[in-house]
């Protein structure tokens, strides 16, 4: 794994390595696919990757890869923070998960350029330079490139309906049982309908909604007192130590 880190943005380079992280984070990441065999699932879809493809995940946006083959595995991760240039690309970039399949030449120079770069044995600021520069170059690019690409698989109606219910009820109860007498499904198929189909479980999924939920009320400038409530949490100490395990920070504005 080759890293480096520049004006806040991280820069990963990873070869045969499995991907730990979480399904949701409170960046924007933007990926460059080189190969391996993974698919990604996401509330909208489920997709087999391609070689070169791009994908740009919004903050927030939850996501799960599954790799074939870790040993053959290769990926260029940027994870960005909230910056001012960002403003400058289109709203509606960052209202869903975007895949570019056919990447144009600019763009597979730089992203093949950063990748060199990263695997360099001595990096300098120069290097961050490039990277920084060649990141707003193919975020430009990447936004307004038109995309024939049509998904394959799509959510289930009993998960995506599930899925929306969630996002318009973060703040009331969303038990298992709750959402499943409201949709009209038994709990057990739910349960597993959901499973099977985002790779994770209904309550983990709800858990990490509920945060990301809450970093942004925080930033926002909400207390802490009056996000956990915000975020159907029913006590401040189990927001407390929910919110401590997944950002490694206390709650604060």
């Amino acid at each position: 794994m080759a890293t480096l880190f520049f004006n806040n943005i991280k820069f990963t380079h990873v070869k045969g390595a499995d991907i730990q992280e979480r399904e949701m984070h409170d960046y924007h990441e933007l990926l460059f696919y080189l190969g391996g065999g993974a698919t990604i699932k996401t509330e909208k879809f489920t997709e087999k990757l391609s070689n070169n493809s791009l994908v740009f995940i919004p903050k927030g946006k939850f996501h799960v890869f599954i790799l074939e083959n870790i040993q053959e595995f290769e990926r260029l991760k940027i994870s960005i923070p909230d910056q001012e240039y960002l403003s400058l690309l289109p709203k509606d970039f960052f209202e869903n998960i975007n895949i570019l399949t056919n990447p144009n030449e600019l763009i597979l120079s730089l992203l093949k350029k950063s990748c060199d770069l990263l695997n360099k044995e001595e990096q300098n600021s120069t290097d961050g330079l490039f990277l920084y520069g060649g990141l707003l170059t193919i975020l430009s690019e990447f936004s307004k490139s038109t995309n024939d690409f049509c998904y394959t698989k799509k959510t289930k109606p009993i998960v995506a309906n599930c899925i929306k219910y969630i996002e318009n009820n973060l703040s009331n109860n969303l038990s298992v049982q709750t959402i499943s007498k409201k949709l009209n499904f038994s709990a057990s198929l739910l349960s597993h309908s959901f499973k099977n189909e985002m790779g994770i479980s209904i309550h983990s999924y709800i858990v990490q909604k509920r945060l990301i939920y809450a970093r942004k009320l925080l930033l926002e400038n909400y207390t802490p007192t009056e996000v956990y409530e915000m975020c159907g949490y029913s006590n401040y100490s189990s927001f407390y130590k929910a919110y401590l395990k997944m950002f490694g920070t206390t709650p604060k504005r």
